[in-house]
């Protein structure tokens, strides 16, 4: 008996619902955030458009931790949005809404910066049609 994980899913339905290229990447992402310091959830994941998109960015509390960056981007429509980070003391979540988008397949960008520098990025796609 195989037993299929999540991550299997998750890989076959961006194969079906990506280019390749794009399946590639969204790949490459998810497992480059596995162990990360931020992590990023998406709501809702897919929608019709226009809508409001929100991204929770969920941050490992560290006293390097200085902001963190929120980008959307369907190589036609673009926005991001920075917010300051209080080291350890920051909340543990940081919520962005982006508002009224159109039809598109938007790459979701959250990174995290530290005073070193780049300290992990988190990876999610979102489909409005």
């Amino acid at each position: 008996m195989k037993i299929v994980t999540a991550e299997t899913v998750l890989a076959m339905w961006l194969a079906a619902a990506l280019s390749a290229p794009q399946a590639l990447e969204a790949l490459e992402a998810l497992e480059a955030s596995t162990g990360s310091p931020v992590e990023a959830r998406v709501v809702p994941p897919t929608a019709y458009a226009p809508s409001d998109v929100l991204i929770e960015a969920i941050i490992e509390p560290d006293a390097h931790n200085r902001y963190v960056e929120v980008v959307i981007d369907s190589g036609v429509f673009f926005s991001s949005s920075t917010a300051e980070l209080d080291g350890e003391r920051a909340p543990r979540k940081k919520e962005v809404r982006f508002r009224k988008l159109p039809a598109g397949t938007y790459k979701v960008s959250v990174t995290l910066f530290g005073t070193d520098g780049r300290r992990g990025t988190a990876v999610r796609y979102v489909s409005l049609w």
